[in-house]
């Protein structure tokens, strides 16, 4: 399985890397239209970017088809989305 590990001293928290993203995973390829127009429409970045007062660090979903984090999620946070094969995070439900 291919991971990202961002450097975080490296990182200005410009949010260049989730627009990239949005792009990548995009029909068009062209970041205009995946920001104006697809993302409208759904489109979902699979970067987060993560700021504190300290770090600024960016993390991916890679929304696997089976994710192993969605069931041992004690909370209920983490589910899949059977119709557009995303893994949905509820924040409310998070217990950290």
């Amino acid at each position: 399985m291919k991971r990202i590990y961002p450097d975080r001293e490296l990182s200005i928290g410009c949010g260049l890397c989730v627009l990239g993203c949005l792009a990548a995973h995009s029909k068009s390829n062209d970041l205009i239209l995946a920001y104006k127009e697809e993302q409208a429409k759904g489109l979902v970045a699979r970067k987060r970017l993560i700021e504190d007062d300290e770090v600024c660090v960016a993390i991916s979903c890679r929304h696997c088809e089976e994710p192993e984090c969605v069931p041992v999620c004690i909370s209920g946070a983490l589910t899949k989305d059977d119709k557009t094969g995303i893994t949905l995070y509820d924040a409310d439900k998070c217990v950290g």
